[in-house]
Formats: structure tokens, sequence, C-alpha cells
């Protein structure tokens, strides 16, 4: 947890510096004004123990609220997970619970559709014969804050995502299947 912290931290600096040069809000930016809407790439990183999943992201802002789309790479620790790898296709939608056009609080939901590769059973136990592969449709609820800044943000999040295997196969498990709670960072360019 206190690597996680620690690789959150330093994510963070350079959309931190970017925001102590440049403190007022962008008036082309920040959506203030009823029906206006900006866009924004960007990147994200969530964390789980023994779970690493970095991806990009197209975010569209409209009134302090957004949607994102994206893709993801998840890296899972050989101990804890096997090896699972593989990548997934997300799409969310965050509603901000204030009205600055410096950042907010937000609630949202989100989903994500993995396509992993599993070596072994998915128990621990590694195995160089066996290969599986899982297909997992994760729903989740996420909060945090937004920072929004002149051409950026950057946003901390909690979230918590509940993965559904869809290939009916009991002989292996995904690690990203059943509840679990990620700490995640996003960041990126608005324009």
């Amino acid at each position: 947890m206190i690597k996680a912290a620690a690789f959150i931290m330093m994510f963070s600096l350079p959309f931190l510096a970017v925001a102590q040069r440049n403190p007022g809000p962008c008036p082309t930016c920040a959506p203030t004004a009823k029906n206006s809407t900006t866009s924004a790439i960007g990147v994200e990183y969530k964390y789980h123990p023994g779970i690493n999943i970095a991806g990009a992201k197209y975010d569209g802002f409209q009134n302090r609220n957004n949607w994102n789309l994206g893709v993801a790479f998840i890296f899972g620790s050989k101990k804890i997970m096997s090896g699972e790898k593989g990548f997934g296709i997300l799409a969310g939608y965050r509603y901000a619970l204030g009205t600055s056009t410096n950042g907010n609080l937000f609630a949202g939901v989100r989903t994500a559709l993995w396509f992993n590769k599993i070596v072994g059973d998915g128990s621990g136990k590694q195995s160089s014969t066996s290969i599986n592969k899982a297909v997992v449709f994760q729903p989740g609820i996420e909060a945090g804050y937004q920072f929004l800044f002149d051409n950026g943000y950057v946003t901390p999040d909690i979230s918590y995502d509940y993965g559904l295997r869809l290939k009916p196969d009991n002989s292996f498990k995904s690690m990203l299947a059943k509840g679990k709670i990620f700490l995640g960072l996003s960041g990126g360019y608005r324009f």
C-alpha cells in the first residue's frame, strides 16, 4: 500500500506543478455555462494489492460532469495473481457534486470488459503448461475529487468493482472476479 501511495504521489507531481504555474481556471476549458463542453485525453492508474491497472482514456466534460472511454492493461503479481495479465475496454460517467470551476467531489459509475490470460489454475501455483483465458465483465462505483487546472486535471479516487466471469469455466479463476476496492489516480490534458 505504501508503494502505491508513493507511486501516486510521484505520478501527480507534474500535474500539480502545472497547476501552480497556472492557478486560475482556463475560461475556455472549465465548463461553467449551461451546455458547455470540453474534451480531455489522459492516463489512469488503479491499484489493489497484487493488481496494477494502467491505461489511457478520453474524457468528455459536460457542465463539470464527465463521461469517459478508455483502454487499460492489467499487470498482476505472479505471487498473488498467477501472472494474470490482459487488456480491457472501459467506460464510465462521473457526476460533480459541486459547482466550482476549480474542482469538485464526484460520484460515478464505470464498467470494464477484460480479456485476460491466466498462467496455471488461478490458485497462485504456476504451471508452464496451463494457460487459461478469462473474459470478465466488471461494473463498479467510484468517488473522488477532480482537480481542474488551466489545461489539465488530476483525479484521485477510490472505487469498488465487482467482476463477473463471462466464460463459464470453473477450473480456473480470475483475480478480478468478485468485489475489489481500488485506489486510483488519473490525470490529463483538457482542450
